[in-house]
């Protein structure tokens, strides 16, 4: 298991801007799912598979405390993919698909989610999220202006809200 502060800003981001800069070798597509046995008063819990670049599949279970200023708890750790498959059944049409591409922009690392589907629908959204590791850091962070709007601690765009709410009007 791995405990670990997530520290991040996130932000809607305009499709075609970032694409130019992605890492294509380097793309992960991401199933997850929020099954109501894994909610708890005191945190979110997700499980996840992750295809990544070399063809295997990492298969993850991880609860995210509460958000405290950009700083979230969390606890991560691997699954069979058994589970996987039994809490995924058991989130039925609260889960997303989406693919995250890696980004380097003037030394700082993005990852760029671009969903497929939410609550089993298309979608297009496009989320760019950045991970520090301070809270000072962040909050020096200024983003570039192809970015887009800061959705930093707006819940109804957490990947949780969107499996169980859908999607909000932009």
């Amino acid at each position: 298991m791995t405990k670990s502060t997530e520290i991040e800003r996130r932000f809607l981001s305009p499709a075609e801007i970032w694409q130019g800069s992605a890492d294509k070798a380097n793309k992960l597509f991401i199933c997850q799912g929020y099954p109501d046995s894994l909610q708890k008063d005191d945190g979110t819990g997700r499980v996840r598979s992750t295809l990544q670049p070399d063809g295997s599949i990492l298969f993850e279970q991880t609860v995210k405390g509460v958000m405290i200023g950009l700083s979230t708890p969390e606890d991560e750790y691997e699954v069979q993919k058994s589970t996987f498959t039994q809490l995924m059944q058991e989130a039925g049409i609260q889960n997303l698909k989406k693919w995250r591409w890696p980004i380097l922009w003037e030394g700082v690392e993005f990852v760029v989610d671009q969903f497929t589907h939410i609550r089993n629908d298309r979608s297009d959204l496009v989320i760019a999220e950045i991970e520090f590791l301070s809270e000072a850091g962040a909050r020096a962070f200024t983003p570039p202006t192809w970015i887009g709007r800061e959705i930093t601690g707006e819940h109804q765009w957490s990947n949780y809200s969107l499996c169980t709410a859908g999607e909000p009007s932009h």
